[in-house]
């Protein structure tokens, strides 16, 4: 087992705050709990498999997923007997850091949000503010709203509260967007 981790100092960023990074390579049926933390937590799979149990469920992981361990919440993880996990994690608090419970326990997140974070993980005076804009790269990837109306919808509310001081017309608007004004009235209709 080869174990690097960062315990980070606690910068009490309010909306994403880094607070632990790291990296193993696990032995052959590594488990680690039941366990409770006090923040979230994200564990990558770099290679390998193994077994989450949370949220009163089995769950399996392999190279490509992550899993979330939400604070408060009893969790164990083992790794597979012949194909034991290497995998890198943060750990993280803030206001933000709630909206992790809307996911579902294991996700698919591309590998190179966790490579980003490992490399910005060394000992130095930013390496927390570093992480917390990785952080927030993680965030808006995983919440970023994918449905195309649902995000022009969202663009339309963003210039109508910065511009509510003019006259605002549905030309302007769909012009400024670069949308038609009838796809545009389509959306807000659904």
């Amino acid at each position: 087992m080869h174990v690097v981790s960062s315990l980070l100092t606690d910068r009490k960023l309010k909306d994403l705050n880094p607070l632990i990074a790291g990296e193993e390579i696990c032995s052959s049926g590594h488990s680690f709990g039941p366990a409770v933390r006090r923040y979230t937590l994200i564990h990558y799979v770099l290679q390998g498999k193994g077994t989450f149990y949370a949220r009163g469920g089995v769950h399996q992981v392999n190279e490509g997923q992550a899993f979330i361990i939400l604070p408060g919440e009893v969790t164990t993880y083992t790794a597979d007997i012949e194909e034991p996990w290497h995998y890198r994690w943060i750990g993280f608090d803030g206001e933000l850091a709630g909206r992790f419970e809307e996911l579902p326990p294991v996700i698919s997140v591309p590998k190179m949000f966790f490579d980003r974070m490992m490399r910005l993980a060394v000992r130095s005076e930013t390496a927390e503010y570093l992480l917390a804009g990785e952080l927030f790269s993680l965030y808006a990837y995983l919440f970023t709203d994918n449905h195309r109306g649902n995000s022009h919808v969202h663009r339309v509310e963003n210039y109508i509260r910065s511009n509510y001081m003019y006259p605002i017309h549905v030309e302007e608007i769909a012009k400024s967007l670069n949308l038609d004004r009838r796809y545009l009235s389509r959306i807000f209709k659904e």
